[in-house]
Formats: C-alpha cells, sequence, structure tokens
C-alpha cells in the first residue's frame, strides 16, 4: 500500500481552518498552524481546551488521531 504523509500544520490550516483562530487570549499563530499562543491573561485550561478542539477537529474531519507531543508542568 502506499503510504501519503501530509504534515498537520497543513491539515490544521487548509482542512480545518485553524491559522489565525483565536478563542479569546488564546489563539492559533497567524503563521503556523501548531503554534498555540497566549494574547495575555489565558490560561493553562484554555490552552488544553484549545487543543483538544483542534484535536477533535482533524478526528472529525479526517479520521486521524493525534497524539500531542506537549507535556505540560
Amino acid at each position: 500500500p502506499e503510504v501519503v504523509k501530509v504534515p498537520l500544520a497543513w491539515i490544521l490550516d487548509r482542512v480545518c481552518g485553524y491559522r489565525g483562530v483565536s478563542r479569546g487570549a488564546i489563539g492559533v499563530y497567524q503563521n503556523q498552524a501548531l503554534v498555540i499562543v497566549n494574547s495575555g491573561g489565558g490560561t493553562t485550561a484554555e490552552v488544553k481546551a484549545l487543543a483538544a478542539e483542534m484535536m477533535a477537529t482533524v478526528k472529525e474531519k479526517t479520521g486521524i488521531d493525534i497524539e500531542p507531543e506537549v507535556q505540560y508542568v
């Protein structure tokens, strides 16, 4: 079977439309859909919520499960 690799950043940007999206003080960096930014005053819970939303959207639209590499401390 042929394997096709597609960068997650491309999926988040082109398929899911997340580049530049914000949820209050937390958002997705305009220049890179893999980066979640805090413009000031956002909480860890809000970061986690946006990340969870993004993972669920990717799963819904593509069937792909994302395993986050981030470690919260």
